[in-house]
């Protein structure tokens, strides 16, 4: 089987999952598309056309974000230990969503080792030379730091007993990331830019975005996205709904709906 025939099958299930999870959905003859000039399913109702727009969330750590958190990590470890004697084992996770760019490693990179600083001087006043320390930005609020960058999610940090044992590294692999409200606007703007194009009437649109726990590239922690959740989303669509589609946990996002703006134009909260 083709990836292009896969991939319509498998958004025809997410459809066909959807309609069976949602309580509230449509009643009418579904019809399903295959094309870029109606919905990916429409609903014939009584009342008029809805159609239904299926988009999958994905996202792949490029080779450019993995080198610049490489740098990011080096140019702290440099800082920190220009200054600090301390042998340390550090471990960072990173936010997936949030991209990174040359011009940012150098300011993330003193925030870092600052961080590791205060936290190390935490982890020796409290005389707890050989724990494990683990510290995220509302822990470090905690010890007054406001700057911590949102780039990085949470760092691990213990005491290594030798030169050898020092290590300062990226995570990329014991972690499954939080939603982010602006990596789930963008795509419900690159969604709704196709809208205006569509061939027919439609009494309302709606949107559906699939994650999948099955997929590492589709796989996000719903768990610790509230505020993702919470958000109220700008967009065309009347409905907007997040359906995690390996075990079929359906949430209704919140919807704040706008015009669509005239075809060429950037839909507003884009930037």
């Amino acid at each position: 089987m083709d990836s292009r025939r896969k991939s319509q099958q498998e958004e025809k299930w997410h459809l066909e999952q959807f309609s069976e999870n949602c309580s509230d959905f449509p009643e009418g003859k579904q019809v399903f598309c295959y094309n870029k000039q109606m919905p990916d399913l429409v609903v014939q109702t009584i009342e008029g056309n809805v159609g239904i727009e299926h988009t999958r969330l994905t996202e792949q750590l490029t080779r450019n974000q993995e080198s610049l958190q490489n740098k990011i990590v080096t140019r702290a470890r440099e800082l920190y230990e220009r200054e600090n004697a301390d042998l340390l084992q550090v471990n960072f996770i990173f936010d997936i969503h949030k991209p990174l760019r040359d011009k940012m490693v150098e300011p993330i990179a003193l925030q870092i080792a600052y961080a590791t600083k205060v936290f190390v001087f935490y982890l020796k006043a409290t005389k707890q030379f050989q724990t494990f320390g683990y510290f995220e930005s509302y822990q470090l609020r905690w010890h007054g730091i406001t700057n911590f960058p949102m780039e990085v999610t949470n760092v691990s940090l213990s005491f290594a007993k030798s030169l050898e044992g020092v290590l300062w590294e990226v995570d990329r692999g014991s972690t499954v990331p939080r939603l982010i409200a602006d990596y789930l606007q963008d795509r419900i703007n690159k969604k709704a830019e196709r809208i205006n194009k569509y061939v027919g009437s439609y009494k309302e649109m709606w949107l559906l975005l699939v994650a999948q726990l099955s997929e590492p590239s589709s796989s996000f922690d719903l768990e610790f996205s509230t505020e993702a959740l919470q958000y109220p989303y700008k967009s065309p669509y009347a409905r907007i709904y997040l359906m995690e589609s390996f075990l079929g946990t359906l949430v209704r996002l919140k919807a704040a709906p706008i015009q669509l703006p005239p075809e060429g134009e950037e839909l507003l909260g884009s930037s």
